[in-house]
């Protein structure tokens, strides 16, 4: 874990298929963040 980041922990719960939607209004930032932060992703099913 990097000293210099913030931790930033997320919970995505799935309701379907992955579309645009979802790469647009959450995966691309979600990829985005990883430069600025030690990321955590949870998947609940």
């Amino acid at each position: 874990m990097s000293k210099n980041k913030k931790i930033l922990l997320s919970d995505v719960k799935p309701t379907g298929r992955v579309y645009i939607g979802n790469y647009f209004c959450a995966m691309k930032q979600f990829v985005e963040m990883q430069n600025y932060f030690e990321s955590y992703y949870l998947n609940e099913n």
